[in-house]
Order: structure tokens, then sequence, then C-alpha cells
């Protein structure tokens, strides 16, 4: 009884919402297409979706009963609907596809070749089929930006088409064939080729900006650092030997960076210290060391500059410490037979 008492207001309001987005002109189909996209992230988008397609507005054709939602009026013949669908073609058929064009183009030379079956693989699928999470999912997480944008020109498409009079329905998704499909029913379907151009141009340029503008990862960049090529293209390197954080030109960020590259090869990375600052004081050498491992290091080497040709004692012992800590360094000098 509680509850049948307390749905009582939200049942208003989701009417209430309904009514006002089928009446809202252009403004309904706008934030429903925005809220589309948001909700596609984690899979909530069906719950608006099952609202809009089939709960708000109602048709009563000449012969048959009423029908309630988008999807449903649109193939019951009513001309007014058909608005919370059309404005998906132009993003899915051609803006999408165009998206993954500008992040081909936006990939190194080098990666295209590896990333190309990717992409058209992903660009055929949207077109034809209208599924777009494989598309969306390989910006959504490395580019939140991106995203971002594209939710934003879904709701501006779902408007513009709005705007226009075009009416186009589907039984699946918004691709070439429920475009097809649909056509006989549609109104002013033909207009839609030229929107989706439009949108296809306005994703590909907006996409290749954002992503050399703010350098943002997609798939093909950032996935290694270019500047550890010639000594990391090599899938037969057992170990890649870089210099410790404080040598010349080699930053936290940097040094941290290029361990990652080599693990991502499958190669193990020993930062080692040398232009003489294994001479210096222990202080130093702790910290270089510390950063070393914090940065990833897999195996470390200390410099010759000190006694007979070996690192002062004391700073392999701070070294060590650091890295591994007391006991295991004692317990490492106990088994030495160089002790």
């Amino acid at each position: 009884m509680v509850l049948a008492w307390a749905w009582a207001p939200v049942q208003h309001g989701v009417n209430t919402l309904g009514n006002w987005l089928v009446a809202s002109g252009p403004v309904g189909p706008f934030v429903y297409g925005v809220l589309n996209v948001i909700f596609r992230v984690v899979g909530l988008h069906h719950i608006v979706n099952s609202l809009v397609w089939f709960v708000f507005g109602t048709f009563t054709p000449e012969q048959g009963a009423a029908v309630t939602g988008d999807i449903h009026r649109f193939f019951a013949g009513d001309p007014s609907a058909g608005a919370f669908m059309t404005g998906f073609f132009p993003v899915f058929m051609f803006a999408l596809p165009a998206a993954c064009l500008a992040m081909y183009h936006a990939a190194p030379k080098d990666k295209r070749a590896a990333v190309a079956g990717l992409f058209l693989s992903l660009a055929l699928t949207t077109f034809l089929t209208g599924i777009t999470e494989p598309v969306e999912y390989t910006f959504l997480f490395l580019s939140p930006l991106l995203y971002s944008i594209h939710a934003l020109l879904t709701g501006v498409s779902m408007a513009v088409c709005q705007l226009l009079g075009i009416k186009l329905g589907f039984t699946f998704s918004a691709g070439l064939i429920d475009y097809v499909l649909s056509f006989g029913l549609a109104s002013h379907p033909l207009l839609m080729l030229p929107v989706g151009i439009l949108w296809g141009l306005i994703y590909y340029f907006l996409f290749r900006f954002f992503i050399h503008r703010f350098n943002l990862t997609t798939p093909g960049r950032g996935e290694e650092n270019e500047s550890a090529s010639p000594f990391i293209n090599s899938s037969r390197l057992a170990a890649v030997y870089l210099d410790a954080l404080g040598g010349p030109g080699m930053s936290q960020e940097k040094v941290t960076s290029l361990i990652a590259c080599a693990h991502a090869h499958g190669a193990l990375a020993m930062t080692t210290i040398g232009t003489s600052q294994e001479g210096a004081d222990v202080s130093t050498v702790r910290q270089i060391a510390l950063m070393s491992k914090m940065a990833g290091a897999d195996l470390h080497h200390i410099g010759d500059t000190g006694y007979m040709g070996i690192a002062l004692p004391e700073n392999i012992m701070a070294y060590s410490i650091a890295i591994r800590g007391v006991r295991h360094t004692y317990t490492r000098m106990a088994r030495s037979i160089n002790r």
C-alpha cells in the first residue's frame, strides 16, 4: 500500500516529462540524444529508450487500436513520429565512421597498418547495423573529452533532424539496413544524406583537432614512447638499459614512460647510475634508488666511480637498503662468496 501511494507522484512526474519531450519541438530530442549517449556508458540508455520508444506519445490509426511510443507510432503511420530515432542516422551511418577515419589518420604512419583493420571493422559495423558501442569504447575510456563531444553532437543531430522535418524509424538501430527498410514510411529520407555527410565532416575535423591539440590517446597513439624506439623496437630484447633519474634529461616522467614502454615489449628495464653520480653522498644515492624503484625499474646498476673500479661501499649499501630493505641486504651480504 505504501509503495502504491508513493509511486503516484513518481508516475505523474514521468508522464509530465514524457509529454514535455514529445511536445517540446527540437529541445526534447536534443535532451534525449545527449542522455542516451551518456547513459550508454553503463548500459542504462535503455531506460530512457523504453520510455520514448514505447511509452510516450499516442496515435490512433484509422483502423486499429491506439499505439504508444515513437517506434510503434512511426510504423503505424503517425507522421509526427520518428523524432527520437531520426537523429541517430547521421551519427551512426556517417559521423562515427568519420571518427574512425580521423583516429586512423591521427595514428603515426608506422602504426596505421596495425589499426586499419580495427577501424575498418568498427566503421562498417556502425554504418551497416547501427551498433555503436565498439566504436565508442575505443575512445570512451582513453579520451572522455571526445565522448563528451560525441554526446553533445548526437543531441544536436536529433534537434536538427526535427527542425528539418526528417522522420525515419528503425526496428533495431539506425544503420543502413534499417534506413532502407523504413525508407517507404519515412518523411524526407533523402534529406538525411546531406545532413549525414555534414555530420561526418564535423566529426572528422573535430576529432582530428582535439586529438592533436590536446594530445589525446586513441588506438595507435600514446601506446609507446617514440623516443624509446631505437632500442625497444625488437621483440628479442631481454632488457633495456636506461639512465637513472637525475641523469642528463632523465626526469621522473620520462624514465617512468620508457620503463612502461619496455614492459609493453616484454623486456625488463635496468636503471643505471653513471656520470659519476655513484660517487655522490649517501642521501643522494638513496633518493635516486627510491625514484628508480617508483618508476618501475626491474634491475638496478650502480657505476664504478669509487675504490678499485667499484662504487663506494656505503653507497652500494644505501642503494640496496633503499630498494630491498635492511633484512634482505644483510641476508644477501651474508650469503655472498665475496663477503
